[in-house]
């Protein structure tokens, strides 16, 4: 696992600025604000920082309530490959109501 948060991310960890980020206490914010906003490129490095098991803790055990419905099919089925595990969506999906 890499130690460091690359430089690129600023724009979408935009609530904190990286240099007081800690890859490891702030995993769960910095994996779901990459899995959901990110370009294909930032969840390749996401994989390259924490590797696959880990982001797929996160995404099932840490769930949180900032995707949309066609971006959590996306990252659950297509990129974790996480197509028979069922989720509660009402614990990931942002509402505007």
């Amino acid at each position: 696992m890499r130690k460091h948060i690359p430089r690129g991310w600023q724009s979408i960890l935009w609530s904190v600025k990286i240099s007081q980020l800690n890859v490891k206490e702030n995993q769960n914010y910095i994996i779901h604000q990459i899995l959901n906003f990110g370009t294909p490129q930032q969840i390749r490095e996401l994989f390259g920082l924490y590797g696959s098991n880990i982001i797929k803790q996160v995404f099932l055990k840490k769930p949180q309530k900032i995707y949309n419905v066609s971006r959590l099919s996306f990252i659950k089925n297509i990129i974790l490959d996480l197509k028979n595990v069922p989720i509660k969506k009402k614990q990931y999906i942002q509402t505007l109501f």
